[in-house]
């Protein structure tokens, strides 16, 4: 004769089901039916919540006026025709503004100058943590257009003779380098 299992079993049991991983396997069972039996479920939706944790695990690190922002992987160059789905992203903390600007700001300092500070600033958060930003997404995050983002990085470049690092430089050297020694020649005479 089959035990009779506790009322708080069969009462908790359900509850213990109510996670985000069941929530995705059962998604998956019930609009992708071919996609496999459990086991290839069960892989791929643990894969799925690595990417997931990836991203979740900065949200406790974050403080105010910084963003969590895919970056594509320094050691992943673009190819022909690879779009950018196709790249390997990581997520990296970018800080859009910290208490130093905000001091600035109510000092009533040059807003072009907290601007240009804060975009190396976000362009050298990325690089430290493993990532490249393009002028693209550093427009986004600043709400200025890709061209103006390049602009201001070539003003900071001729002024301090250092080389923003961005993924227009980074994964496409020869040509953004090159015109950066030309440039910085070109003012030497």
């Amino acid at each position: 004769m089959k035990e009779k299992e506790h009322y708080r079993e069969s009462y908790y049991r359900p509850h213990s089901s109510k996670t985000l991983q069941v929530a995705m396997k059962s998604f998956i069972r019930r609009e992708f039916p071919r996609l496999g039996g459990p086991w290839v479920i069960d892989k791929f939706v643990d894969k799925l919540l690595e990417i997931v944790d990836q991203y979740r695990f900065y949200q406790g690190k974050l403080t105010p006026g910084q963003v969590v922002w895919p970056a594509v992987r320094i050691d992943d160059p673009p190819a022909y025709r690879k779009p950018i789905a196709a790249s390997h992203q990581i997520p990296v903390i970018v800080t859009i503004v910290n208490q130093d600007d905000i001091a600035a700001l109510r000092q009533n300092e040059d807003r072009q100058q907290l601007l240009q500070q804060a975009l190396v600033r976000a362009a050298n958060d990325a690089y430290a943590q493993g990532g490249v930003l393009s002028c693209a997404d550093l427009g986004l995050l600043f709400q200025r257009s890709p061209t103006r983002v390049a602009a201001i990085f070539r003003s900071y470049e001729d002024e301090t003779h250092q080389i923003v690092p961005r993924r227009d430089n980074i994964h496409a050297p020869s040509l953004t380098k090159a015109s950066f020694v030309v440039r910085l020649i070109w003012k030497a005479k």
